[in-house]
């Protein structure tokens, strides 16, 4: 009885709202019990703001709101109450079959309730559960039945309630996290640059990415900006167009999730790979370069290389990479670029690229992250920076927040730490103090455990440069050349002054002379010695280079080559078919070698 008086109280007050006495009498009834108060009353307005009011409630209240309504309102007499009455329905789950019976009569009145019919379609799946590839096909079919006014929105809604669905899908595609309903289900935020930062998306999402490229008259400008971008400052300007178009409810999430989307960071250090050292048989493959054979292998681009043929050596090494598809080539080459044409350019990027490239989810590969790495030299894309970024091992970030930097480094508080040493060493070669100056840098070059600071060299090089340098600095740097790690960076710097060279010509030229020392360090300490009779324009001595002349000429000629400043395989060529070591004059050898480094 209490049930059914409820009811039709009820029902009387949804006819009479302004029946001031039936209030009266359904409050009364309400403070016996016999109705529970309402939760709300149901707005009114256009369908579309009914809908946004009714959105913005929990939904326990729009389930109370609809328990309420006893009673649907009749379309031929409250056309209005019925289409209010029928957007709350629908976001009912349990009201269903009110909802439908309610479509009937609005469709019979002439209204156009196929988005409703559609929404009733998506509230019909389980919110918690994931969407199957039928499922979306049937969301897909219900959205080609609504009619062609309404489809945009069908689909912006059929699109957020498919992310709904894979927020619960341990299984969703990489990516999707970054795609953000919005505007109560109405629209969602930030799919363009989801998709340009991971294409693959796209098919990874079937229809729900036609359904999120759907029209959008709220979000167009922002959407528009996004679309065009090209980077950060585009992106930005998208956000400032994105926050104006949202409500206060939506901006912080949609804009927090953005951020993080575009964040750009600094990469971990990175070496790009290189082949093994070339130890040996350097001469010979220049020699057989020279008679002609082409450059296949990948010690005659390192022979290239080490000969100063830039654009030589570029195209050896494009050349390999290309046929053996060897990324070790391919990473040579990029260093080159800037020695070949156009078109190799576009064969070195068209080697390298690969579809994977633009899916970070992909990235963790060596092989596709080393060619992302590689092309983005060749090509900087902002979005490759931020895949390889997202897509890093854990292992290659430090946190700086987490060091914690020493109050004073050894060098602050050390007197005996290599750099003041060194520091002090330079200080006494500018007050012209060369004894105790000296006696310092071969105490740092002895100590070959030790950290060596970076100029060390540089200021070696400084006091070689003396008329009579010490003996025991020379003893020091001589042996610093039988020294892995210190060889290269001291013949580096001896290279730049050929005056402190001199101090180390025997040690120089037995080095060279040396078949147990790699080939790209004999080069670069004959380059050296014949740098210290370049500097004074005096033909090198013919007997110290008889072996060379004899065994290796090419060495020879490469070195003198690299000192001219013009080093081609060319030039090599005619060089040695000018003057044939074993058919010329070791003097006149000498005289030519000279005026070769001279660029003569």
């Amino acid at each position: 009885m209490r049930r059914r008086l409820s009811e039709a109280a009820r029902a009387l007050l949804s006819r009479s709202p302004r029946d001031q006495e039936l209030v009266h009498l359904v409050r009364s009834l309400a403070a016996r019990a016999f109705v529970p108060a309402a939760s709300a009353t149901l707005p009114r307005g256009p369908a579309r703001t009914v809908r946004h009011a009714l959105s913005k409630r929990s939904a326990e209240e729009r389930a109370a709101l609809a328990s309420a309504l006893v009673v649907l309102p009749d379309p031929t007499t409250d056309r209005e109450g019925a289409v209010a009455a029928l957007e709350l329905l629908v976001l009912v789950p349990s009201e269903s079959e009110r909802a439908e019976r309610l479509c009937d009569a609005l469709e019979d009145s002439g209204e156009d309730v196929s988005l409703q019919r559609f929404m009733l379609t998506l509230g019909a799946f389980d919110p918690r559960a994931p969407l199957s590839p039928q499922d979306l096909l049937a969301i897909d079919a219900a959205l080609e039945r609504v009619s062609p006014e309404r489809r945009a929105e069908a689909a912006r809604r059929a699109a957020c309630a498919a992310l709904a669905h894979l927020a619960h899908d341990p299984r969703a595609p990489h990516g999707s996290a970054w795609l953000v309903p919005c505007r109560q289900g109405e629209s969602v935020a930030n799919t363009h640059l989801a998709l340009a930062r991971r294409p693959a998306l796209r098919d990874e999402l079937g229809p729900v990415a036609r359904w999120l490229l759907a029209p959008d008259p709220a979000l167009d400008a922002a959407h528009a900006c996004d679309r065009q971008a090209r980077g950060p400052a585009d992106w930005e300007r998208g956000s400032v167009l994105l926050a104006g178009a949202l409500d206060a409810e939506d901006r912080a999430r949609v804009l927090d999730v953005r951020a993080a989307l575009i964040a750009t960071r600094a990469l971990p250090p990175h070496d790009a790979p290189r082949p093994p050292p070339l130890k040996t048989g350097l001469a010979q493959r220049l020699a057989s370069l020279v008679s002609g054979e082409a450059a296949q292998a990948v010690v005659d681009a390192q022979a290239l290389e080490l000969l100063g043929d830039r654009h030589a050596a570029a195209k050896s090494w494009l050349e390999i990479g290309t046929a053996k598809d060897d990324l070790v080539a391919l990473a040579r080459a990029v260093a080159l670029v800037a020695e070949l044409p156009p078109g190799d350019r576009k064969a070195l990027v068209d080697a390298l690229r690969r579809d994977a490239l633009t899916d970070e989810a992909r990235l963790g590969d060596p092989d596709l992250r080393e060619r992302a790495r590689l092309l983005d030299r060749l090509e900087p894309d902002p979005w490759t920076a931020i895949r390889l970024a997202a897509s890093a091992p854990a292992d290659a970030w430090r946190s700086p927040e987490l060091v914690t930097p020493p109050e004073a480094g050894p060098a602050d508080s050390d007197p005996h730490h290599p750099d003041n040493r060194l520091a002090a060493a330079s200080d006494l070669l500018a007050a012209a103090q060369l004894e105790p100056a000296a006696n310092i840098l071969a105490s740092l070059l002895r100590k070959t455990d030790e950290h060596t600071p970076a100029r060390l060299f540089t200021v070696l090089a400084t006091a070689l440069e003396a008329e009579e340098p010490p003996a025991e600095l020379v003893h020091a740097a001589e042996r610093a050349l039988h020294d892995e790690r210190r060889v290269v960076p001291l013949l580096e710097a001896l290279r730049k002054a050929p005056s402190a060279a001199y101090a180390l010509h025997e040690a120089l030229i037995a080095f060279a002379l040396d078949p147990s020392r790699a080939d790209a360090d004999r080069l670069l300490a004959l380059e050296v010695w014949l740098g210290i009779w370049r500097a004074t324009e005096t033909a090198p001595d013919p007997d110290a280079l008889r072996t060379l002349r004899e065994d290796e000429p090419a060495l020879l000629v490469a070195a003198a080559l690299r000192l001219s400043g013009a080093p081609s395989l060319d030039r090599l060529a005619r060089f040695l078919a000018d003057h044939p070591p074993d058919a010329t004059d070791p003097d006149a050898f000498s005289d030519a070698l000279l005026a070769l480094s001279l660029g003569r």
